[in-house]
C-alpha cells in the first residue's frame, strides 16, 4: 500500500472543509503490527488418538486449553 496524499484545494475538495475542518486523509485502520518477538507462530504435532484423549483429559480436568496446558509444562522446564 502507497502512502495517503491529502487532496490539494481545487481538485475537488470542497474548500469550505478544507478551512473549518481541515482536510483529512483516509485511516489506514486496523491495529498496529506486534513486534517480532511477540507474534505467535503455530506449532503442528502428531499423536495417536489416545495420547489426544489423554491431552484433552488432563486439560479439561486443570480447566485450561490444550495450548495452556502445554505452555505450562514448558514453562515447567
Amino acid at each position: 500500500m502507497g502512502r495517503f496524499k491529502a487532496p490539494t484545494i481545487g481538485n475537488g475538495v470542497d474548500e469550505h472543509a478544507v478551512e473549518s475542518q481541515g482536510v483529512h486523509m483516509k485511516n489506514p485502520g486496523g491495529r498496529p503490527k506486534k513486534p517480532v518477538e511477540e507474534r505467535l507462530v503455530k506449532v503442528t504435532i502428531y499423536m495417536t488418538p489416545t495420547e489426544k484423549a489423554r491431552l484433552d483429559a488432563r486439560a479439561r480436568k486443570l480447566g485450561v486449553s490444550v495450548s495452556a496446558l502445554c505452555k505450562m509444562k514448558i514453562a515447567e522446564e
